[in-house]
C-alpha cells in the first residue's frame, strides 16, 4: 500500500498540486523524523510550538505556527532544509503538476477550475506510479471549496 499526501499551492498566475507518495512501512518513521524537525525548531526559536504544522505556505511566509520566524527568512529556509532532508532519507516519490491559469482560460471557452484540471493530471501520474509498483494507493488531500 502507498499513501499519497496531496497539497496545492497557487497564485494569480499558476496553480500547482504536489503529491508525496510514501510506502506504508515508511509512514511512521517519516512522521517521527518530521516531528524531530519541528521539535528542533521549537527548541531553537521562542514561540514555535512542538505541534507546529510543517505547512509550506505558512512556513514560507512566516504565518500561523511560524509567525515567530516571520522576519527570519534564513531560519525558515533552515526548517525547509531539515524537512526535505528528513523526507529524502525515505523511499518517497514527489510528483508535481501545474497549470498556467491565464493560458487555461484562453484555451477553453468554459474551462474547468485549475484545481480540477491539475488534480486530475496529478492523480493520473500517482496511479501510474502505483501501477508500476504493483500497489494500491490511498490519496489524502485537503477539501477545497
Amino acid at each position: 500500500m502507498l499513501l499519497a499526501y496531496v497539497d496545492e499551492s497557487y497564485d494569480d498566475e499558476f496553480y500547482w498540486i504536489a503529491a508525496v507518495i510514501c510506502p506504508e512501512e515508511a509512514i511512521i518513521p517519516l512522521t517521527a523524523a518530521l516531528d524531530v524537525v519541528v521539535a528542533k525548531a521549537a527548541a531553537a526559536y521562542t514561540g514555535i510550538g512542538s505541534t507546529a504544522e510543517l505547512h509550506g505556505h505558512s512556513l514560507f511566509h512566516g504565518k500561523d505556527d511560524w509567525i515567530p520566524l516571520a522576519m527570519m527568512p534564513r531560519a525558515r529556509i533552515g526548517v525547509y532544509a531539515d524537512a526535505l532532508t528528513a523526507i529524502s532519507d525515505y523511499d518517497v516519490q514527489i510528483l508535481v503538476r501545474g497549470v498556467n491559469c491565464a493560458r487555461l482560460q484562453a484555451r477553453y471557452y468554459h474551462p474547468d477550475h485549475p484545481h480540477s484540471v491539475v488534480l486530475s493530471h496529478l492523480l493520473e501520474r500517482v496511479d501510474e506510479h502505483a501501477e508500476r509498483q504493483n500497489a494500491l494507493v490511498l490519496a489524502i488531500a485537503d477539501e477545497v471549496g
